[in-house]
């Protein structure tokens, strides 16, 4: 039987929703999936780098692993776009779906908030949680130096409305944060 997998993890920024995607990636890759990663927000972040680059704050590029986010941009440029971006992600997915229905499939989102939550949600993803200590979050904020942080009561930066199915702690090591993501993984792949 073909394995199809859509997963979703979210949480706020700095969270490490990147870190989980890198680990489920290669797990999923094991067990004989071909992953496809996914992020509703990145024409968002693509059109951050862009503005960026033209008012010479540096070359950016969101598939960057030093990528600074900006969330007051972010949010602005989500608040305009979020009704085109649900169903242009959903035609993306399905069409990821079609070309590759032969194979297991996993398709893994890291970026969903409330306001992409119900196409993701009909699109039949898992919601995993990724949650952190709220100092530990800061000093990771900190370090990689975000350009604004996102403001949470924002409506197009609020998670509150999402139910997670699984729940990861990310409050100790990458060991560890690896160990709890292919256990949930597991619960979710039987």
């Amino acid at each position: 039987m073909k394995r199809k997998i859509l997963i979703s993890f979210f949480g706020p920024s700095g969270v490490g929703k990147s870190s989980c995607l890198n680990f489920a990636g290669k797990y999923l890759e094991s067990k004989g999936c071909e992953v496809f990663h996914v992020n509703v927000a990145y024409p968002l972040r693509s059109i951050q780098a862009y503005a960026y680059k033209v008012f010479g704050k540096g070359k950016q590029c969101p598939d960057d692993a030093n990528f600074k986010q900006d969330g007051r941009l972010l949010g602005f440029l989500a608040q305009h776009f979020e009704d085109r971006l649900g169903p242009t992600f959903e035609l993306e997915v399905k069409r990821v779906l079609k070309d590759f229905s032969g194979n297991n499939i996993a398709i893994v989102n890291t970026d969903c908030r409330n306001n992409a939550h119900k196409t993701l949600k009909r699109l039949g993803f898992v919601f995993v949680k990724i949650d952190i200590e709220h100092k530990i979050l800061k000093e990771r904020r900190e370090k990689r130096g975000d350009l604004t942080p996102f403001n949470h009561k924002s409506l197009v930066e609020q998670i509150d409305k999402i139910i997670p199915s699984h729940t990861i702690a990310n409050d100790g090591t990458l060991t560890e944060l690896k160990k709890a993501v292919c256990e949930t993984l597991d619960k979710i792949l039987k």
